[in-house]
C-alpha cells in the first residue's frame, strides 16, 4: 500500500514491525505502546520499508501526483501470474510496476506489459530495471519488454521501472 496513489501514513511503528501488546483495560490498537527494542528485532522489515521510502523519493514523479478523484490517478493493473494483482503507477517516460508475492516461498512472476496502458507505446526502446538495486530486467523494443519474469522474495514485493527512450 506504501506504493498505492494515496498519501501512505506509518502508524505506531509500523516502519519496524512495532509488536501489539494487548492491554488488559482493552485499550485499542492506538494506545499500543512502542517497543523500541523491537527494532533490532525486526531489522529486515524496518530495512524493507526503508527501501520503500527510498524509492518513492527517487521516483516522487511517479508516486507523488495525489489527485482528488480516484479516477485521475496513474495506476493500472498489470496482466500476471500472481496471487495478489500486480500494478503500476506512470507518468512521462517512466512507470513503476509493483509485483507482490503473498506466497511463503520465492516465486517466478510472469507479468504482460500493455506498453499503452502505460502511456509508453510508440517508443522505440525500453529498459525495465529493478527500482531497488538498479538491476536491468530486460531491455530493447516493446516486444522484447512486454513479457517479463521476475523472481520475487516470499512474502516480497519487486518494484520494476520502465523507461522508454
Amino acid at each position: 500500500a506504501i506504493f498505492a496513489p494515496f498519501i501512505p501514513l506509518m502508524y505506531l511503528g509500523e516502519e519496524f514491525n512495532n509488536p501489539y501488546h494487548a492491554s488488559s483495560d482493552g485499550a485499542a490498537l492506538y494506545y499500543n505502546p512502542i517497543d523500541w527494542n523491537a527494532i533490532s528485532k525486526n531489522r529486515a522489515f524496518y530495512e524493507d520499508v526503508k527501501a520503500m521510502i527510498r524509492i518513492l523519493r527517487t521516483h516522487s514523479d511517479l508516486f507523488g501526483r495525489f489527485t482528488d478523484r480516484l479516477i485521475d490517478t496513474n495506476i493500472c493493473k498489470i496482466e500476471s501470474n500472481a496471487a495478489i494483482t500486480a500494478y503500476a503507477r506512470y507518468a512521462g517516460n517512466k512507470a513503476a510496476i509493483i509485483v507482490p508475492n503473498k506466497s511463503y516461498y520465492a516465486t517466478d512472476i510472469k507479468l504482460k506489459i500493455s506498453l499503452g496502458d502505460l502511456g509508453l507505446s510508440g517508443y522505440s526502446s525500453y529498459i525495465i530495471t529493478d527500482a531497488e538495486n538498479g538491476d536491468v530486467i530486460a531491455s530493447g523494443d516493446a516486444s522484447e519488454v512486454s513479457s517479463v519474469t521476475v523472481n520475487v522474495a516470499k512474502m516480497d514485493q519487486s518494484v520494476l521501472i520502465i523507461e522508454a527512450k
